[in-house]
């Protein structure tokens, strides 16, 4: 088993290079990145943690630039959801209620 700082260090690469990605309109690579950001903060942090509400937040910025709408949506409820339930300071809830109208 991994240790946190391993999770925090893979995660945090996965998502700076989607951050770099999508600063570049790299959209495809930058998906795949932030993808797999989710993928190991799930399994290292677990469903219900913040970096992972911030991942699906990720994911539903991307798909909101490729034009996938229902997939943003669906991916910004999650975190809108992962974020209320962990009583977290909702700095992005502001936005994410206006990118679900």
């Amino acid at each position: 088993m991994y240790s946190c700082l391993y999770y925090t260090a893979i995660t945090d690469l996965d998502a700076s290079l989607s951050d770099i990605m999508t600063k570049k309109h790299l959209y495809g690579p930058a998906l795949e990145w932030a993808g797999q950001a989710l993928v190991v903060r799930a399994h290292g942090y677990g469903i219900m943690h913040d970096k992972t509400a911030d991942s699906h937040f990720s994911l539903g910025i991307l798909y909101r630039l490729l034009g996938l709408y229902e997939k943003s949506r669906q991916e910004l409820y999650i975190s809108k959801f992962l974020m209320q339930n962990l009583s977290l300071p909702n700095k992005k809830s502001y936005r994410i209620k206006f990118m679900l109208l």
